[in-house]
């Protein structure tokens, strides 16, 4: 490699939403360090951003490591992240890359890249011990046209089925001053939707401030912020005030990701979630009639050891019942390290793929029955993108709504009038 070229990068991220929010930092970092994101697949320098949330999505950072070292076998690669942190004890599985960083040292990633490339010397830095305190990383702006803003990092709730906090750490949150710089720099970017983001952004503080408090503060103090969004909330977290900040202000976005898990009491009990069914049903009913109209999505997981098949059966009556707009479907995927890892009566492969299959076909139904609910209505969509000919962006309710316009509407909130509907979304025509 030519020590005086100006060597380029990608970033390849898996996962969440605040996996691509600290990819943005890391491009960022890269660009200040003189680096160039490239505008094709090759690069110099690729980074993978990885996630350990199921295997499946271990095994997908493991298969793209390894496609990198085959396609471009003078490239360095660098893998960062969640996988990385919960697989330090066999990290012979990154021995395709050169630099490998844990969760707890993603701020050394760039600079471990930059020693890399000066020394040849391979770089590796995976600590055991969790951040104590939220690293505050600003970024200019974002690649897409709605922002994500991580404001909190870490969960203390520790599931009987899942790795995160083992991935992530304790709780830590953003200090609310240096949340609403970030929301500013972002909007002054062109960002004029925000998403709060985080791995429990419900349990958001700072002080005596809480969620609602900060979301207030953005609204208030955000000039040219039109439109808030949360990414995702647990359910004994939407308080009052945030309810009530939604039914106020038109710019909180009409839609609520409140992940339910199981849709049976001994299940959600052996998940160890906090709360039975009957309390989330009456939450979510308690929210739908406070604000009509609103969509509130859902993750399941199917499969879950000690689910049986009335279990099962009874889990997608209940579903049905509660009434939400459409789910995120996830086979039980055996995590090492977790209480599930050692729980009776792990379930079959082959039917843990019939119940997603089950689960995956009752959310299709839902959301249909979701969208006929808004035919007709009009509805202010922020565009994001040209695909195929049509303008497509997402309303308010989370809906993805595609436009036929000759005006360019790029970035733009516009009104639209929801004319029909198929799998892919709402087919709308531009209010004049």
């Amino acid at each position: 490699m030519d020590p005086n070229k100006r060597r380029t990068f990608r970033i390849l991220t898996l996962g969440c939403k605040v996996n691509a929010y600290e990819s943005e930092q890391y491009a960022e970092r890269l660009s200040e360090e003189g680096f160039i994101q490239s505008e094709s697949d090759k690069a110099d320098i690729f980074v993978v951003n990885s996630c350990a949330v199921t295997n499946i999505a271990a095994q997908k950072c493991r298969q793209r490591i390894h496609a990198l070292r085959r396609d471009y076998p003078d490239s360095v690669i660098a893998i960062v992240g969640c996988y990385v942190q919960t697989a330090r004890k066999e990290l012979s599985v990154f021995d395709d890359c050169d630099v490998v960083t844990g969760s707890f040292d993603k701020e050394k990633l760039v600079p471990m890249i930059v020693d890399y490339l000066r020394t040849g010397n391979r770089m590796i830095a995976v600590s055991e011990d969790s951040e104590p305190v939220f690293r505050t990383s600003m970024i200019r702006s974002f690649h897409q046209t709605r922002a994500y803003l991580k404001i909190q990092d870490g969960c203390n709730q520790f599931c009987s089925y899942c790795v995160i906090p083992y991935a992530r750490g304790r709780e830590r949150c953003m200090p609310y001053g240096d949340v609403l710089a970030q929301a500013k720099q972002l909007v002054s970017a062109e960002h004029e939707e925000l998403v709060l983001t985080g791995i429990h952004t419900g349990r958001w503080h700072d002080g005596d401030k809480d969620l609602a408090d900060l979301m207030k503060g953005l609204l208030d103090h955000t000039p040219g912020l039109k439109r808030l969004r949360l990414s995702s909330i647990e359910m004994n977290e939407v308080s009052d005030a945030v309810i009530d900040l939604m039914k106020e202000d038109e710019r909180v976005a009409r839609h609520l990701h409140i992940p339910l898990q199981a849709g049976s009491d001994p299940v959600l009990k052996g998940m160890g979630r906090p709360y039975t069914l009957a309390q989330y049903e009456k939450r979510i009913a308690e929210i739908k009639e406070r604000i009509p109209g609103i969509s509130i999505s859902s993750d399941l997981i199917a499969g879950f050891p000690g689910e049986t098949d009335e279990m099962f059966a009874e889990s997608l009556v209940n579903i049905r019942r509660i009434g939400l707009s459409f789910l995120h479907v996830f086979p039980y995927s055996l995590r090492k390290g977790t209480k599930a890892e050692f729980m009776k009566g792990h379930v079959n492969g082959a039917v843990k793929r019939e119940r997603v299959h089950e689960l995956t076909k009752l959310s299709g139904e839902l959301y249909n029955e979701f969208k006929e609910t808004k035919l007709g209505t009009v509805s202010c969509v922020y565009v994001e993108q040209k695909i195929g000919g049509m303008w497509f962006g997402h309303s308010s309710d989370y809906l993805p709504v595609y436009i036929e316009s000759s005006e360019d509407l790029e970035g733009k909130f516009v009104p639209v009038k929801l004319n029909a509907y198929n799998d892919e979304g709402m087919r709308g025509s531009l209010i004049a």
